[in-house]
C-alpha cells in the first residue's frame, strides 16, 4: 500500500510581520564606511541621445579614433562625459536645446565660465571659427565669453535653450544670444540680420531673475518676487501678453497671475505652465491637443489662465509642459499627467482632459520602500523625466534617437528607471538628447 506524502503547512506571515523582519534585519546588518574623513563624492555628467549634431560633445562619436570603428550617431545609454573634469570645469547648470548644449560653471579661479557644443548655425552657443570662418557645428565643447568682467563676481542662476537661442540668467544681468527673428532674445528685431557668425550677446539689465525658460522661439523669465516676463513669438499665445503678436522686449504678464507669487514655470515648445506658492496651476499658449480643455475649447490661450486641478492633484509644487502633454508633481511626491500622446499610463491612455495619477509603483514604491516620492519632473518635446528622493531617474515618452537613455529606441509607455550609475540631481532635455548632472554614490 502506497503512503501519501506528508504535507507540512506553515502559517502565512502578514505584511506587517514581513516589514518588521525587514527592519530588524537592516538594523542587525553591520555597515562599514571605508571612505576617508575628507572624502567628497565626485560630480559627474552623464548624457545620451542624438550624437549626430555634436550636442553630446564627444568628438570620437563622429570622428572615430581608430580606422576600424564606425561613427556613433545614436547613444541610447548613459555616457559618462569626462570633458569637464579634464578641462577643470565645474558644471553648475546645463540646458539642452534643439541639437545643442550649453553649460554654465566655474573655472579654477572660480570665475563664471560658459561652454557650448552642437549646432551653431545661429551663434546660439557663441561665435566660433575655424581658420577665420564661422563654424556651424561644434562637436568638441568650446568656451565662450559673456560681456562681463571677472571682477564682477557673476554667478549663474539659470540657463535655457530654445530652438536656436540661448538665455543665461545671472545675479548681475540676463544675457541672450542666437536667433532673434521673433524678438525672443529681448532686443529689437533687425530685418535681414544674419545670425550665423554673429558676435552679438544682448544684455538685459535685470539682476533679480532666478529662472529662465525657452520655448521654440519665445522666452520666459521668473523673478525673485514671483513675477513672470516674456518676449518672442506669440502666434499661439505662448507669450501670455494678451495677443498673438511677437514681442521684442520683456513684458510682465498679467491675467490670472496678478497678485500671485509664481515659484516655477516650464515650457518646451508653445504650451506654458506656471505654479504659485499656494500650489495653484496656471497655463497659456497652445492647447490644440487638449492641454487646457479643462477650462476652454479654444486651441490657443493668450493670457495666463487658472487651471482648476487642485481638487484632483492637491497642492502642486513642480510643473512640466511638453509639446502636446503636461505633468505636475504635488506636495505628496505624486505625478499627474494630461494632454495627448504618451502620458505614462500605458498604450491605451493616449489622451486625457483631466490630470491622471501615475501609480507610484512605477517610480519604485513597494512594500519595503514606501517612502518613495518624486521630487522633480522635466519636459522634453515628446517625453518626460522624473527624479525621486532617492536620486533615481525615470523616463517615458517617445524615444527619438534613444533620448530616454534606456538602451533602445522604442516608445516607452510607462516610467522606467535609467541606469545612470550615479545619483541624479538635475536633468536637461533637448529635442532628442538629454544631459544630467549627477554625483557619485560614494
Amino acid at each position: 500500500m502506497m503512503m501519501k506524502p506528508m504535507i507540512i503547512t506553515r502559517p502565512a506571515r502578514s505584511l506587517s510581520t514581513l516589514r518588521k523582519l525587514c527592519a530588524q534585519t537592516k538594523k542587525e546588518l553591520e555597515v562599514k564606511d571605508y571612505t576617508g574623513e575628507h572624502h567628497k563624492r565626485a560630480k559627474r555628467v552623464y548624457l545620451w541621445g542624438n550624437a549626430r549634431t555634436g550636442a553630446l560633445g564627444v568628438p570620437k562619436f563622429l570622428e572615430p579614433e581608430k580606422p576600424d570603428r564606425s561613427p556613433v550617431f545614436t547613444q541610447s545609454k548613459p555616457y559618462n562625459f569626462h570633458w569637464p573634469v579634464r578641462a577643470s570645469f565645474k558644471v553648475k547648470h546645463v540646458a539642452a536645446g534643439y541639437g545643442f548644449t550649453v553649460y554654465a560653471g566655474r573655472s579654477r579661479d572660480r570665475s563664471l565660465v560658459m561652454v557650448g557644443c552642437g549646432i551653431n548655425t545661429d551663434s546660439q552657443i557663441g561665435y566660433h571659427s575655424d581658420k577665420g570662418s564661422p563654424v556651424d557645428y561644434v562637436i568638441t565643447p568650446q568656451f565662450f565669453e559673456l560681456p562681463i568682467s571677472e571682477e564682477d563676481g557673476a554667478v549663474c542662476r539659470s540657463v535655457a535653450c530654445g530652438r536656436a537661442h540661448t538665455v543665461i540668467a545671472t545675479n548681475k544681468a540676463v544675457f541672450t544670444l542666437g536667433n532673434n527673428v521673433f524678438g525672443q532674445c529681448g532686443r529689437t528685431v533687425v530685418e535681414g540680420e544674419k545670425y550665423g557668425g554673429s558676435r552679438v550677446i544682448h544684455t538685459v539689465e535685470r539682476d533679480d531673475i532666478i529662472k529662465a525658460v525657452c520655448g521654440y522661439d519665445h522666452t520666459l523669465l521668473l523673478s525673485a518676487d514671483g513675477s513672470v516676463y516674456s518676449c518672442g513669438l506669440g502666434t499661439d499665445g505662448q507669450t501670455g501678453l494678451g495677443n498673438f503678436e511677437c514681442a521684442s522686449t520683456f513684458t510682465k504678464l498679467q491675467g490670472a497671475l496678478v497678485g500671485k507669487k509664481i515659484v516655477d514655470i516650464d515650457c518646451k515648445c508653445d504650451t506654458v505652465l506656471a505654479v504659485s506658492d499656494e500650489g495653484e496651476v496656471f497655463g497659456w499658449g497652445n492647447s490644440e491637443y487638449g492641454q487646457f480643455d479643462i477650462v476652454t475649447q479654444d486651441p490657443q490661450i493668450n493670457t495666463p489662465t487658472h487651471l482648476p486641478i487642485s481638487s484632483i492633484c492637491g497642492k502642486v509644487e513642480k510643473v512640466a509642459a511638453a509639446a502636446t502633454n503636461c505633468a505636475i508633481v504635488n506636495d505628496r511626491g505624486e505625478v499627474y499627467v494630461w494632454g495627448y500622446g504618451v502620458l505614462g499610463k500605458g498604450p491605451k491612455l493616449q489622451q486625457s482632459v483631466e490630470p491622471e495619477l501615475i501609480p507610484m509603483t512605477l517610480f519604485g514604491m513597494n512594500t519595503f520602500s514606501q517612502d518613495i516620492r518624486v521630487e522633480k519632473v522635466f519636459s522634453g518635446v515628446n517625453c518626460f523625466a522624473a527624479v525621486t528622493n532617492t536620486k533615481a531617474l525615470y523616463t517615458w515618452g517617445k524615444n527619438a534617437h534613444g533620448c530616454l537613455g534606456l538602451g533602445h529606441k522604442n516608445v516607452q509607455y510607462f516610467p522606467f528607471m535609467v541606469s545612470v550609475g550615479s545619483e541624479v540631481n538635475d536633468v536637461a532635455c533637448g529635442a532628442d538628447h538629454v544631459v544630467t548632472l549627477c554625483r557619485s554614490f560614494v
